[in-house]
């Protein structure tokens, strides 16, 4: 049979016989459902059809199902079934706090925490200081890089991983602590970073290495 892939008019499609015809579906991504996905319960299906899956390796799945009916002139109808898979993008850190204990009043000290992407979505970040913090304890804590892209993790050499780099630098002989906020363009869950230090003016704290590697 011969295929007839012309664009049709909205309204009913003749099919003579002995021919056939290709229905192209397309799928559209919507900003309002990108910006939803924090509000969606996992595993709970909504009433659009829409299923939110969070599986333990951290690829976080919206997953879409329609039904396309097809009504025949003979009052007959079938039903094809479509389904669209979202991958959306994650933020992971390997660790929530970083404590630098006490440390030399005006030594610099080093501590690394990795920033991943285990989603099969890319992930373009940016890193921010709590703003509810003093500014003093602000001043004292510095991270680097404060943004980036993690590409997907769809292959063994994709670029999925970042170090942020902490540094931690007293200004007195009293207690800091302050909280970086790791968040995504589209909607990824927040990640957030605490640090704490104490500064003393004994030379009994000074560091001879300067830089502790997270995990």
């Amino acid at each position: 049979s011969a295929k007839n892939t012309r664009p049709q008019t909205s309204g009913n499609i003749i099919l003579k016989p002995a021919k056939s015809l290709e229905l192209r579906v397309g799928f559209y991504l919507s900003e309002e459902l990108i910006r939803k996905v924090n509000e969606l319960t996992a595993e709970q299906e909504q009433a659009d059809g829409a299923l939110y899956t969070v599986p333990q390796d951290g690829d976080r799945r919206i997953i879409l199902k329609r039904d396309l009916t097809v009504e025949f002139s003979n009052n007959t109808t079938q039903l094809i079934p479509l389904m669209a898979s979202i991958a959306v993008p994650t933020l992971r850190l390997s660790k929530n706090e970083v404590d630098f204990g006490t440390c030399l009043v005006g030594q610099a000290v080093e501590m690394h925490v990795t920033l991943f992407n285990p989603s099969q979505s890319a992930s373009a970040w940016i890193a921010y200081k709590d703003p509810r913090y003093p500014s003093i304890s602000q001043q004292v804590f510095v991270v680097t890089p404060i943004e980036g892209f993690l590409e997907a993790n769809t292959s063994l050499v994709a670029r999925t991983k970042t170090t942020l780099k902490i540094t931690f630098t007293a200004k007195h002989n009293i207690e800091y602590e302050c909280v970086v906020i790791v968040s995504g363009k589209l909607q990824e869950e927040e990640q957030t970073l605490v640090m704490r230090g104490r500064g003393s003016y004994d030379q009994v704290h000074e560091r001879l290495v300067n830089v502790t590697t997270g995990t």
